[in-house]
């Protein structure tokens, strides 16, 4: 179950400490795709799905078993695809993968040796002239095949380049029932991840995706409102913030390691000047809480 990433250690904890510092209700600029892959792996690690790195895997079905090996949920949860509306927008170093991926991927689940009742893909929107979206596409086994359900927040017109390009990737692996909220499913407050990341606890917990997009369209019809308040959102944020605390603890252990060049914690005991994994954590935390107040002495003044 690996993430794939550029980054070092320590940039990487820095990603999850920036989010994690935030208030329950700040957003900042939205988290990351590392991030949101990271919380995902997670919620595997705690049971609640099966987890792969699509960028990881990168369509290669033997590669894909082995990452699926030993998940036995009938839930699985990815981490997020980029999706290009535009070719020139995907990097030019091995531009056909970041093109295809998507792609690649749904042909590589369905030859893969498991089978998956519901399949969850937090898609990354990248179009022209437009800050980065996150959005969900979900595949729920139906009658033949699956039924494809796109999600998005800020309702049906917002991204529908990046939909049509969705669209046609599913068509071509042969899904052709294919649906689409029409309507807002929430205010949108650089928290379009985190309502990702709500939506996938939403289908963890077994409910039809499909019906959930048409329930939350019927609602904004009748009342002309959004289903979901900001409240709920927010509390999701709160979970997913210390939900991460526990793979930053993991990445500050590994960090310390390459410091000291130690094989394990344990050669370490005793030293007065090395600080646990969490005081690490904290203290990254802090400085990207302190910067967000504006706050330049140091102390801890964190309650998580």
């Amino acid at each position: 179950m690996h993430i794939s990433t550029n980054s070092d250690n320590s940039e990487i904890l820095d990603t999850l400490a920036e989010f994690i510092a935030h208030d329950k209700d700040n957003y900042g600029t939205g988290m990351s795709n590392l991030a949101l892959a990271l919380l995902n792996k997670e919620k595997a690690l705690n049971g609640r799905c099966a987890f792969f790195d699509p960028a990881y895997v990168n369509g290669n079905v033997r590669s894909l078993n082995r990452e699926l090996a030993g998940q036995s949920s009938p839930y699985l949860v990815t981490a997020s695809i980029n999706v290009y509306a535009n070719e020139n927008l995907a990097p030019d170093e091995n531009r056909n993968a970041h093109l295809n991926l998507l792609q690649n991927t749904l042909t590589a689940l369905d030859t893969c040796s498991k089978s998956f009742n519901k399949i969850f893909i937090p898609i990354g929107c990248q179009e022209e002239n437009k800050p980065g979206h996150n959005i969900a596409l979900v595949l729920e086994k139906d009658r033949i095949g699956y039924k494809a359900t796109i999600l998005d927040q800020m309702g049906g017109s917002s991204y529908a380049d990046t939909k049509a390009r969705i669209i046609q990737d599913l068509t071509a692996v042969g899904i052709v029932n294919i649906d689409y909220n029409r309507y807002p499913m929430s205010n949108n407050r650089n928290d379009c991840a985190t309502f990702t990341s709500l939506l996938t606890e939403y289908a963890c917990d077994g409910y039809d995706m499909r019906e959930f997009s048409q329930d939350t369209d019927a609602s904004y019809r009748q009342n002309g409102l959004s289903a979901i308040p900001n409240n709920i959102i927010d509390d999701q944020h709160d979970t997913d913030q210390n939900t991460l605390l526990a793979p930053a603890d993991r990445i500050a252990e590994n960090l310390i390691k390459e410091t000291f060049e130690v094989n394990s914690l344990d050669r370490l005991r005793g030293l007065s000047d090395v600080p646990s994994p969490r005081e690490v954590v904290v203290a990254r935390i802090q400085k990207y809480y302190n910067a967000f107040r504006g706050i330049f002495h140091s102390g801890n003044n964190l309650s998580r």
